[in-house]
């Protein structure tokens, strides 16, 4: 038999139930977040259930659990945004390193043979 979703308003349940019953709006918050990339918002929300669930926050001292997830939400995609812009990626030639070997071990065969 499913079990009934919490009221949005209310904070009795678990911290899983709790935070499902709030899912669509996450989403939405998240996409606004994202700029509209649908798949960056739902890793986000995905991010945010993960850390929610496990930390587990005593549910009595929060005040407004939707304010509280979309603070988290936030924080999270400015934490994802700061470690992206600190990582960037570069490419390097195969002369850029020490020894041929340490370049080699990086060169995609079949792209070197013409094959791809």
């Amino acid at each position: 038999m499913l079990k009934p979703v919490p009221q949005l308003g209310k904070v009795d349940g678990s911290h899983d139930e709790l935070f499902m019953a709030r899912y669509e709006r996450l989403v939405g918050w998240a996409l606004r977040l994202a700029q509209g990339q649908r798949n960056v918002a739902e890793d986000l929300v995905h991010d945010a259930f993960i850390q929610f669930t496990l930390n587990r926050p005593d549910l009595s001292a929060i005040e407004s659990l939707d304010d509280y997830l979309f603070i988290m939400l936030r924080n999270l995609h400015i934490s994802q945004a700061r470690r992206a812009s600190q990582t960037p990626t570069i490419v390097l030639a195969i002369s850029d390193y020490d020894t041929a070997r340490m370049g080699l071990r990086l060169v995609d065969p079949t792209a070197v043979a013409g094959t791809r």
